[in-house]
């Protein structure tokens, strides 16, 4: 059971300077330089108060799932299911920021 968990915490929801969206970034990325966002973006800091089910980048969240990755935790009690959101991302027209 400890897989399925290890698994959830790769990631961590960032933000990204000129962007009000959620971002991803891989698990130490506070602790390395060359790190960037799974879409490529600078990381700014983490996110406190935007949430990725809300805010989150569709890019960062395909690029999750197309390396495996089906969900991350976003906080001590939510796991965001990234494949439920690609899906229903996929669908929506983009977002304006």
């Amino acid at each position: 059971m400890t897989d399925v968990v290890d698994v959830f915490d790769i990631l961590r929801p960032v933000l990204v300077r000129g962007d009000a969206g959620v971002h991803l970034a891989p698990l130490d990325w506070a602790e390395r330089k060359d790190i960037d966002t799974l879409c490529g973006l600078p990381i700014a800091r983490a996110s406190l108060r935007a949430t990725f089910e809300r805010d989150g980048c569709l890019t960062c969240a395909r690029r999750a799932v197309g390396t495996g990755i089906s969900a991350f935790r976003e906080g001590p009690r939510v796991v965001v299911n990234l494949m439920r959101f690609v899906d229903d991302r996929g669908l929506q027209a983009p977002r304006r920021r």
